[in-house]
């Protein structure tokens, strides 16, 4: 199958080998042909996870990005933060809302129905679960938000008045505010510490 489609079997001794994307395109063909199944693509999805390709490289994902685009990379980020949230739900409760919060395009935050929704449990469990990690939705809401605000704030090309009304406050002033509680510092202090 490996000759089929053009990729030298040797070069794939190497523990460390990978094939690009038309070798890997040209092997799933071949596999259709030899199967029979045009589908075969869709049946290996569902029987596999996302975890199970190492497709980057270690240093890519290591490295510090510096985005063009901050709303595209934000909007990106916030995806990939779902995606992963959904794919490890492991830990604590309120840690897993807290991520799933953050990961919700400002201002639309989800309420207390959607996120039980999301994690398959009722409104009243969703309760009583952060209660016994002596939580509050209100409290992992607040978090949330102060999470993503300071994600915000750490793009010097926003400012933070911008930040206000992209967070959906009518005014900067109300923002400070927000932020000095759930920081404990104005939104200028933190910016000043980066």
């Amino acid at each position: 199958m490996l000759e089929a489609a053009g990729i030298d079997p040797a070069a794939l001794d190497d523990v460390d080998a990978r094939i690009g994307h038309e070798e890997y395109n040209r092997l799933l063909v071949a596999a259709m042909n030899i199967t029979g199944d045009d589908a075969l693509g869709l049946h290996m999805g569902e029987r596999s996870s996302m975890l199970d390709f190492d497709v980057f490289d270690r240093q890519f994902l290591d490295c510090q990005q510096h985005p063009r685009h901050v709303e595209v990379y934000l909007a990106m980020k916030a995806l990939a933060e779902r995606k992963l949230t959904r794919i490890t739900r492991q830990g604590a409760l309120a840690q897993r809302l807290r991520e799933f919060l953050a990961a919700q395009p400002p201002p639309a935050y989800a309420d207390m129905e959607t996120a039980a929704r999301w994690f398959g449990i009722s409104v009243r469990s969703l309760r009583r679960k952060l209660e016994l990690e002596h939580a509050s939705f209100t409290g992992v809401l607040a978090e949330a938000r102060a999470t993503v605000a300071k994600r915000m704030l750490e793009d010097p090309d926003r400012s933070i008045g911008e930040t206000a009304h992209a967070l959906g406050f009518s005014e900067a002033s109300a923002f400070h505010r927000a932020f000095k509680r759930w920081t404990g510092m104005t939104p200028t202090a933190y910016r000043s510490q980066l």
